[in-house]
């Protein structure tokens, strides 16, 4: 089962009553939540709560590790498999939608990341704007191009790298893919008025502040990590 909507409209508590009253387990697929060390500001389950169900896919990573839909993919397809073969129902939550399509949908056998490549395309860009390099884009993938605003700079520079690594568009390569099979799925949405929406977002970033969002950004500085 996949819990989606916007930040704050209550994905998070919805999981974990649905997990204790159905005999289930929680699947993160929020990216932020992955990170170790980013507790309050990514506004991670606390210990009491993971300790009422089995949580997946928190504090997985450090804040300075690689990680990628393709890899969220390989990880959560396997634990969701894991929890149907002990019975149980996974609730996936989390507010990545790219990470979400990846588990559901696949993804595409694309190459890896060019470091190098990326500089140069972010260097164009810095030089000669992101509107040349979407124009640019829309030159080798109009398909590709027409999904991605001429201000999305991630997508852009991954779907001119991809492009220029292989000389196909990624278009054509992401209709390659290879859905979840084997599980039966449910989405539910929250979509919640857009004023209590808003009010919830405000209360919880007093609330952040309250809980120490300052400081946790200063150990995470004193760690090290920019």
């Amino acid at each position: 089962m996949a819990l989606l909507g916007p930040t704050a409209s209550g994905k998070s508590h919805l999981a974990l009553a649905a997990a204790k009253a159905l005999d289930g387990e929680v699947v993160n697929c929020d990216s932020m939540q992955m990170f170790r060390h980013l507790q309050i500001g990514t506004a991670k389950p606390t210990r009491a709560q993971k300790s009422e169900v089995p949580h997946h896919l928190y504090d997985l990573i450090d804040p300075d590790d690689y990680y990628s839909a393709g890899l969220y993919m390989q990880d959560a397809r396997r634990i969701c498999q894991e929890i149907a073969g002990r019975g149980k129902i996974s609730f996936v939550v989390g507010g990545t939608g790219l990470y979400l399509r990846a588990l559901l949908e696949g993804v595409f056998d694309g190459p890896g990341r060019s470091e190098k490549l990326r500089e140069r395309l972010n260097k164009v860009g810095h030089r000669k704007g992101l509107e040349f390099l979407h124009r640019w884009l829309e030159k080798r993938d109009p398909e590709a191009a027409g999904r991605i605003q001429s201000q999305d700079q991630i997508r852009i520079i991954r779907t001119l790298e991809v492009y220029l690594l292989t000389g196909k568009p990624i278009s054509e390569l992401q209709v390659r893919r290879e859905r979840l099979e084997n599980l039966s799925i449910l989405k539910i949405g929250l979509n919640l008025p857009r004023e209590k929406l808003y009010d919830r977002i405000d209360r919880r970033v007093v609330e952040m502040f309250r809980s120490g969002l300052v400081e946790e950004v200063r150990q995470l500085l004193d760690r090290g990590y920019g």
